[in-house]
């Protein structure tokens, strides 16, 4: 899980926004700066502001990745290509490799962070001092909160009349209380444990879910609108590389030997791929916490990324 506004070794989101800000000559910073200080992040009711922020997050990650680990001289943000095929759309990183200028366009996969609660119904939970562990599963992307006093009064029913059973029916079981279930999310309890509190609970993407969010066209999302790839898109916009923060559950071995057939390891982090799926694009930058990373370069572009041999 992306965890907003914290920092450890394997996930330094606060060293990469400290990169950001150190760029503050660089044009299209103040416009970048609008977008992180303007994101609702505040609102509790919703996960929309979460999933805003999480997004914001990727896109310094990758700014510190190309400039930080990759030595990648960044030169702005939200910059027009000039292969773009939408008119008025930009890419969100304008970078130099040699002396040529590349185009970077950041994607994140939510598919987990769109499984999270709102932190008002976490917030509520935690005050009622069940004496239990509790994982929500959501019913739906994006769940809001429309009344979280009446949900937290038809929890407590919920388990007041589930305890009353048990001591007229079964006053020596031991389980664990029955799910509370309503129109957009379940709640499971679980006894007591060293892990009391909230246990986060979600669906994670398969390689295949992946694989066509990245390349293929034809699905059909929610709204029965067609979604478009991610590297479609980073092509029509410009880019020269796709830049993809993933869920990353399987070793980049796995991921590569999942979405392409014909490729070559460089070493640990660098990939060689002759594959029409990155027809258009240079390559695309694979990365999870903000220093794991795979490059997957397409040995049929002009434009190829030069790698510190320390990779």
């Amino acid at each position: 899980m992306l965890r907003i506004a914290s920092e450890n070794q394997d996930n330094p989101i606060l060293s990469a926004y400290e990169y950001f800000f150190s760029l503050s000559h660089l044009i299209g910073f103040e416009s970048k700066c609008k977008q992180i200080t303007d994101n609702p992040i505040h609102n509790s009711d919703t996960i929309e502001g979460n999933n805003q922020w999480a997004s914001l997050c990727a896109e310094m990650g990758a700014i510190s990745l190309l400039g930080n680990n990759l030595g990648v001289k960044i030169l702005g943000f939200d910059q027009q290509s000039p292969i773009r095929k939408r008119t008025k759309s930009d890419v969100d990183i304008l970078a130099s490799i040699g002396s040529e200028p590349v185009y970077f366009e950041v994607k994140r996969n939510s598919r987990e962070e769109t499984q999270d609660i709102p932190q008002v119904l976490m917030d509520a939970l935690h005050r009622l001092d069940l004496g239990l562990s509790f994982a929500v599963e959501s019913a739906t992307r994006n769940l809001s909160i429309q009344n979280i006093d009446d949900l937290i009064e038809n929890i407590q029913t919920h388990l007041s009349n589930y305890y009353d059973w048990k001591s007229e029916y079964a006053p020596n079981d031991h389980g664990r209380p029955f799910n509370f279930v309503s129109d957009n999310m379940t709640i499971r309890f679980f006894p007591t444990s060293s892990r009391h509190g909230l246990l986060r609970y979600f669906s994670p993407p398969s390689l295949d879910d992946l694989s066509a969010y990245l390349f293929e066209r034809g699905k059909m999302g929610k709204n029965q609108k067609e979604m478009i790839p991610m590297v479609v898109q980073a092509i029509e916009k410009g880019a020269d590389y796709l830049i993809c923060k993933i869920p990353k559950w399987d070793t980049y071995t796995d991921i590569i030997g999942a979405f392409f057939n014909d490729y070559y390891w460089v070493s640990k982090k660098v990939v060689e791929v002759e594959d029409e799926k990155l027809s258009g694009l240079v390559g695309m930058i694979l990365f999870d916490k903000f220093n794991d990373f795979c490059i997957v370069n397409n040995v049929k572009a002009s434009k190829v990324m030069k790698i510190p041999t320390v990779l």
